[in-house]
């Protein structure tokens, strides 16, 4: 369809209600990790090197994470000493957040700089609706 009649994008409606409540809870860790990872410019934030401790309470899991030079590397089941933040929070508060509501920041604990917490969410780009298969 796309090589007979182009892209459809003006024609197709989106519902953008996002995500329910379940479907965000059903969601690991490690997908939320790897969403992120993808969904950040990393030529952007190539010069923007973090390392955080990541506690999901609702998962009862730890993750070490550090960004340099643009790469996202998680260490799971693991944390240390000289993250710049340790961070409490669960799977629904940090999809909650990289979807652009800073409520969810009051459900989170913060032991360090907040700021280094916030720049792993700082280069995301919006996820395209549409994108061309077999057209440039």
């Amino acid at each position: 369809m796309e090589l007979r009649n182009g892209n459809q994008t003006d024609k197709i409606s989106y519902f953008t209600g996002g995500a329910t409540i379940e479907t965000k809870s059903a969601m690991k860790p490690d997908m939320i990790l790897d969403y992120i990872d993808i969904g950040t410019d990393a030529l952007a934030a190539q010069d923007d090197d973090i390392r955080l401790n990541l506690k999901f309470t609702d998962h009862d899991s730890d993750y070490y994470v550090v960004r340099r030079s643009g790469v996202l590397l998680t260490y799971p089941d693991r944390t240390e000493d000289d993250a710049d933040c340790t961070v409490s929070l669960t799977v629904v508060d940090i999809l909650d957040l990289a979807g652009g509501d800073t409520a969810a920041l009051d459900n989170m604990k913060f032991d360090g700089d907040r700021e280094a917490f916030l720049s792993l969410l700082k280069y995301m780009g919006a996820p395209k609706q549409t994108f061309n298969i077999i057209e440039p």
